[in-house]
């Protein structure tokens, strides 16, 4: 309540701090919340009441809430206790004490009032609607046996937005439900746009605002070259427009808005929080300031950003608070106002014993660990020993060895490990084979299978193909790798074979160089760690021993 009489009192002007507000209520006509007191002041004060205000703002619901309906002998103060009736006494019967007449809230001839009408003790309620305009004229209901009248008004019009909207969403203006905005971050360079109709563009460089539309349009944060050409419908929109053909060309500057009410308490969490750190906004290094715009007959957004103290008080005697231009069609319907708050009023809350949302810096560290291991993983298998394209005449490569490493399978095993993965890589059509036996004894051999001249994959006339199916369609050369060096045993291979090794490009070798540099790094840290956890386990060993030397008495 303190919010909405200051709120009055600012749109008073000069004059608002002169003005009594001492009679404000706020209710709730779609819920019927503290309408009651309003009620009895009704029936206390008598004479007429009269609903005044825009079109679908729920006067009618409200006159319901607030019309005293029931006996008329209803007491003004609940406290006092009801006078006696006799058990024959009618609930419909006037009361003992003086009522005014009926002549004295009758108006005089040649009102522009319709005639009230008949008095009842439950009489015909407004029609409640969310088509705009049911009540067509004024309607007078009378109550307490002539004591007073409620007036129910037409709406007035909501302003001429509606002009500029299509007709089929007219509609689409009106809230008839409390909005839930979603959090819309516009940074430099953007804007938001509000279903082509305004435009809300940050002007401050190096700002962030945060906003939060409350309205029943839609809106989206784009490029503020994008929202312009979007606004004048200079460019072909592919969200949902309700503006009218035309529009585009009344865009007009509604004027630069300051953010300039200090929000800092109410939105600074813990840091300022009684139950937390308890920090007073004098001693943070940043202000919080807010506003909001208000958009006539449809609702307001609430525009809020971050300033550090120091670049406010390095303006001078400039503008130091964020600055935000709106525009709108021909420049109309666009105001501000002291901020409400509603986002931290309502906000979606946590369930209670709901887990709270996890830190994403944890997350990105391991996201990033293993796209870098992911690189190196990639660069390890396209380059290095084996990376080489065989030739076409090449159809499989079969190596066999032993399980073990001793008895000279070590370099066999090496191969078939580091290198037959890289040759694989650049060769997915050669078939490759491992056969691992148990004789430790056995032979380490590659073998190396070769097509045929005469295989008709590879015969240039297909007439020299071979006819009888026991003459061999391929050639092998044996390595013998046992007691031999990997890098020999692949030497040998690529010159049998001919084939051609793969040489990285020069930005794949900066890539290779970053990575060793970060494994040098990384070998640097894993030892520095290992040497502080070595030293806190002699610490600890020293600390139990003094401990254990040290006999209580």
């Amino acid at each position: 309540m303190p919010y909405l009489v200051q709120v009055l009192r600012d749109a008073l002007g000069s004059y608002g701090k002169d003005v009594r507000l001492g009679n404000v209520r706020c209710v709730s006509a779609k819920r019927g919340w503290w309408t009651r007191q309003v009620k009895d002041e009704i029936w206390e004060r008598g004479g007429g009441g009269w609903m005044v205000g825009k079109v679908n703002v729920g006067k009618s619901n409200l006159f319901e809430c607030i019309f005293p309906k029931g006996p008329w002998d209803m007491a003004i103060d609940k406290s006092k206790e009801r006078p006696n009736r006799s058990p024959h006494q009618s609930l419909a019967s006037p009361p003992s004490r003086p009522l005014p007449s009926k002549t004295s809230v009758q108006l005089v001839k040649g009102s522009l009032l319709p005639p009230p009408q008949p008095e009842k003790q439950f009489p015909v309620m407004p029609t409640v609607s969310h088509l705009p305009g049911t009540t067509a004229s004024p309607i007078r209901i009378p109550f307490g046996n002539g004591k007073g009248e409620l007036v129910d008004l037409p709406g007035l019009a909501r302003g001429s937005l509606e002009e500029h909207v299509m007709e089929d969403h007219r509609s689409s203006l009106v809230m008839r439900h409390r909005v839930k905005p979603k959090q819309c971050v516009i940074k430099p360079g953007q804007s938001l746009l509000i279903s082509g109709l305004v435009r809300i563009t940050p002007t401050t460089p190096e700002v962030t605002v945060l906003a939060y539309p409350f309205v029943p349009l839609s809106g989206h944060v784009t490029s503020t070259e994008k929202a312009i050409a979007l606004s004048t419908q200079l460019q072909p929109s592919q969200v949902p427009a309700i503006s009218k053909l035309g529009t585009g060309q009344k865009m007009a500057l509604a004027g630069s808005f300051q953010l300039q009410w200090d929000v800092t308490r109410q939105r600074a969490g813990p840091l300022t929080s009684r139950s937390a750190v308890g920090l007073s906004t004098k001693v943070l290094p940043f202000v919080i300031v807010s506003s909001d715009i208000l958009i006539e007959g449809c609702g307001w957004v609430e525009l809020v950003a971050q300033v550090r103290k120091k670049d406010m008080e390095s303006t001078g005697s400039g503008n130091k608070y964020p600055v935000v231009e709106i525009w709108s069609p021909n420049g109309d319907y666009i105001a501000a106002r002291r901020p409400m708050n509603g986002w931290l009023l309502g906000k979606p809350k946590v369930a209670p014993g709901a887990r709270p949302r996890r830190s994403m810096k944890g997350a990105k560290k391991a996201s990033k660990l293993a796209s870098r291991a992911l690189s190196s993983r990639l660069f390890t298998v396209r380059l290095g020993a084996g990376a080489a394209v065989l030739p076409r005449a090449v159809k499989r490569i079969h190596l066999d060895f032993a399980l073990k490493f001793n008895d000279g399978h070590f370099g066999a095993r090496k191969v078939w490990r580091n290198h037959l993965p890289r040759l694989k890589y650049h060769n997915p059509a050669v078939s490759m084979t491992v056969n691992r036996s148990q004789d430790q004894a056995g032979p380490a051999t590659l073998t190396i299978f070769y097509a045929s001249p005469l295989d008709p994959a590879t015969a240039t006339n297909p007439q020299d193909a071979p006819t009888s199916k026991h003459i061999p369609f391929e050639r092998t050369e044996t390595i013998n790798m046992k007691h031999r060096h990997e890098s020999d045993i692949l030497s040998e291979l690529i010159g049998l074979t001919k084939a051609t090794p793969v040489v990285a490009t020069p930005k794949e070798a900066v890539e290779l160089q970053k990575l060793a540099d970060e494994e040098k790094r990384g070998a640097l840290d894993r030892a520095r760690n290992a040497a502080y956890t070595e030293q806190k386990r002699q610490e600890k060993a020293l600390l139990d021993q003094a401990r254990g030397a040290v006999r209580p008495t």
